[in-house]
């Protein structure tokens, strides 16, 4: 049960403009608050995090509801940042009775953004406590669920059909999936592809199936065929999708993201002592490493190419 609310409150989060409004982020709130107190009640292998990281999580939490603290309008309006608004208040709005005020200028939006903190503080704290299986159960469904916003980014920007973009008026022309914009989904599916390396480089390291043989002989061929044509499947809308969101830092950050996977294939290589599983996995990170860095290529090439057409350069003489 406990796995399962986590998947729905990871995979519910994007389904409606990534979360972007009242209702969609009082669901996720909701099911946040539901999975904090399983978290607190059933009885699990416990949260262990470093002191500091438990400071900065506090702190985190604790400086929002400082800001909701009340003070006299006098020391209100002394502060930092507040005169302006002391002012106007005073000009406008003095009733002669000494009023008393948060510190915040916007009380209901330091609740609004301190509530809206509650859906990823749980994800934080329910990724602890997940067993390997189960997160790399969970990796493989996020990616799964990638391809599938990178299959409708595809058809929303190929067709350019209304239907597609699920009531999104402001987003015709680009592929934005079910997120308010295409930065958004950009950023998603650039995290995405190297949780998509890593899960290869997991599957195919000889040290795991060494570990795990009896485990292992339970599960068929077709069982893996289909796991990795899966990733690779996903991967390959994600690369198509991040090009036609047309956003040029989620393009960037997925190309570090890929460069950056390099790493975690030496250390699978190193660890599985460069057996034919892991060159495989390495050289098709490196094609597709190769691949994007190929496209991403062409779209920059793409305006210089355009502006020394033969049409372009005759009216430029002119």
């Amino acid at each position: 049960m406990f796995f399962y609310l986590f998947v729905a409150i990871v995979l519910s989060a994007p389904l409606y403009k990534g979360g972007d409004g009242p209702l969609p982020l009082l669901l996720l709130e909701v099911t946040a608050v539901a999975l904090l107190l399983m978290i607190a009640v059933v009885p699990r292998q416990p949260v262990t995090l470093p002191k500091s990281l438990w400071i900065a999580v506090g702190a985190l939490l604790t400086y929002p509801l400082l800001q909701l603290f009340p003070l006299p309008e006098s020391v209100w309006g002394a502060l930092p940042g507040h005169a302006e608004y002391a002012n106007v208040l005073q000009r406008f709005a003095a009733d002669g009775r000494s009023a008393v005020r948060a510190i915040s200028v916007i009380p209901s939006y330091t609740e609004y953004g301190w509530l809206a903190m509650m859906p990823a503080l749980a994800c934080f704290l329910a990724s602890m406590r997940l067993s390997p299986a189960h997160t790399a159960r969970l990796l493989l469904i996020m990616a799964g669920f990638a391809g599938v916003e990178s299959l409708l980014g595809l058809l929303q920007a190929g067709s350019g059909a209304s239907i597609f973009y699920l009531q999104n008026d402001q987003a015709f022309g680009t592929a934005t999936g079910t997120f308010i914009n295409r930065n958004h989904l950009a950023a998603l599916l650039a995290m995405t592809l190297p949780v998509i390396v890593g899960l290869l480089a997991f599957s195919m390291r000889p040290g795991r199936r060494r570990r795990h043989q009896q485990q292992q002989q339970q599960r068929t061929v077709s069982g893996y065929f289909a796991q990795r044509t899966l990733l690779f499947g996903s991967a390959v809308l994600i690369l198509a999708c991040l090009l036609l969101t047309r956003s040029r830092a989620g393009i960037a950050s997925a190309l570090v993201g890929l460069a950056c996977s390099a790493i975690v294939l030496v250390r699978a290589r190193a660890a599985s002592e460069g057996t034919s599983r892991t060159r495989l996995a390495t050289w098709l990170v490196v094609a597709m490493i190769a691949v994007a860095f190929g496209l991403a290529i062409i779209i920059a090439a793409a305006p210089l190419l355009e502006g020394i057409e033969p049409e372009a350069l005759r009216l430029s003489t002119n």
